[in-house]
């Protein structure tokens, strides 16, 4: 009796190791506490990688296409504006990927946009 009981113990407790993550991190888990966002920072370079020989290659300075910190704007997701996101993202099988409770909780960062200064003529 002793045996079956340390057997089902282990069994129980190898079942727990692996749901309980599952559980805990899951997207649908009432554990999940809201973390909005409160700061936000974006950087794109490209890197041009030259070949000199089939095997080597250099790579040079990486250039700084584009960047900001801290310059967007957070805002809160409307519920109209949820559904409509919540009709657009959609599995293969059609269920929706963004989960109802997300409702007041979504956030929409706006990213500044790019504004090219003029460039002076060369004479």
């Amino acid at each position: 009796m002793e045996k079956i009981e340390w057997g089902f113990s282990m069994i129980l407790l190898i079942v727990l190791l692996l749901l309980l993550p599952l559980m805990l991190f899951s997207s649908d888990s009432s554990a999940l506490v809201s973390n909005p966002v409160k700061s936000m920072s974006m950087e794109v370079n490209l890197l041009v990688r030259a070949a000199m020989k089939v095997d080597a290659q250099i790579a040079g300075e990486p250039l700084n296409v584009y960047s900001f910190q801290n310059s967007g704007t957070v805002e809160q997701v409307s519920k109209e504006e949820y559904y409509t996101w919540q009709s657009m993202f959609r599995d293969t099988t059609g269920k929706a990927i963004l989960l109802p409770k997300w409702v007041t909780e979504s956030q929409k960062i706006n990213i500044p946009s790019i504004v090219r200064a003029s460039r002076p003529s060369h004479m």
